[in-house]
């Protein structure tokens, strides 16, 4: 119940309280007020559980997009791409998301790719401005050996790369995190190439888990899921009272990083890190019984969320 049909589309709106002072390119950006965790210093990112006391200005950094399209079916069968909001491309008339430039689109993860010079990944295109405005000497490429990814995606990565690894029990989005399971050897034993293949949308990252068509907010959906019934249901999912629940649960998910519903790893806005993220909690192992019948209402969900946004990117679009 989880292969979504040809012509979906997803998308998401990633935003930064890092300033125009700090990243000049976000000049002007969308603006949104929100209430946002404390963190700490990089790279740890360590989250201090609180709140910030009052609202904080987020100005609108990327967006990327998600399409299943049969014209990539001979790969992954879906088309990602990710856009940055740039100060330059500010015209008369024009409104803040008219500044969004392309940095790139993929369909595939590039399996058998050896880089040599004047070489590139075949199933993606990069945007040669983008390159230009979000590499450094720090960062020198947006994905892996010059994959598609976004400016706050961890470079060792790609779009592709992270979603494919969607699943009902959460694999580690990236190479370098193949240990973070611990309890799961499989992980550590796989080349970097597991994390490079052209999986299908029915095709588990590891055999004999279920797939969840390159969502990984279905991924975090349904482990939250699956910790709610473990602090509020017993082993003969009976509910339990207030004073026999346990007060906390520890959960064995995979470390994601600095968000548990995005493969944005590791933050890298330039000239000064995004200064807002949130490590992920440990995963409980859930029974997954009940999950099948919870597919339908997320997925209902998530369409609800993403017409919302539609009308709301119209609505913005009328005013100005």
């Amino acid at each position: 119940m989880t292969s979504f049909p040809v012509g979906t589309v997803s998308f998401k709106l990633l935003f930064t309280d890092a300033t125009a002072a700090e990243v000049p390119y976000l000049a002007d950006s969308v603006e949104w007020q929100a209430m946002i965790n404390e963190t700490g210093p990089a790279p740890d990112f360590v989250i201090q559980n609180s709140r910030v006391s009052s609202p904080v200005p987020m100005r609108l950094l990327q967006v990327d997009i998600a399409v299943r399209d049969s014209r990539a079916d001979a790969t992954t069968g879906w088309v990602f791409g990710t856009f940055v909001y740039n100060a330059a491309l500010k015209q008369a008339g024009d409104t803040p998301w008219d500044r969004l430039m392309p940095v790139g689109i993929m369909w595939g993860n590039d399996p058998n790719f050896t880089p040599a010079p004047g070489t590139r990944p075949a199933e993606s295109w990069v945007n040669p401005d983008a390159v230009t405005l979000l590499t450094t000497s720090v960062r020198n490429q947006l994905g892996y050996q010059g994959r598609v990814n976004g400016p706050v995606d961890n470079p060792m990565s790609s779009c592709l790369s992270c979603h494919m690894t969607a699943q009902d029990k959460p694999a580690p989005i990236m190479f370098e995190r193949r240990a973070d399971t611990g309890t799961d050897p499989y992980y550590g034993a796989r080349p970097r190439s597991d994390w490079f293949r052209n999986l299908k949308s029915t095709d588990p990252f590891k055999p004999g888990e279920n797939p969840l068509d390159y969502s990984l907010q279905l991924t975090v959906g349904l482990d939250h899921f699956q910790t709610w019934k473990q602090t509020n249901f017993g082993a003969d999912m009976q509910p339990l009272a207030a004073a026999a629940r346990p007060a906390e649960i520890k959960r064995s998910m995979v470390n994601r990083g600095n968000d548990p519903t995005s493969p944005h790893d590791s933050p890298s806005v330039e000239p000064n890190p995004a200064k807002a993220s949130r490590p992920s909690p440990d995963r409980v192992q859930g029974q997954k019984d009940d999950a099948q019948g919870t597919l339908p209402i997320l997925l209902a969900v998530a369409g609800v969320l993403v017409a919302c946004l539609l009308v709301a990117l119209v609505l913005a679009r009328r005013r100005s």
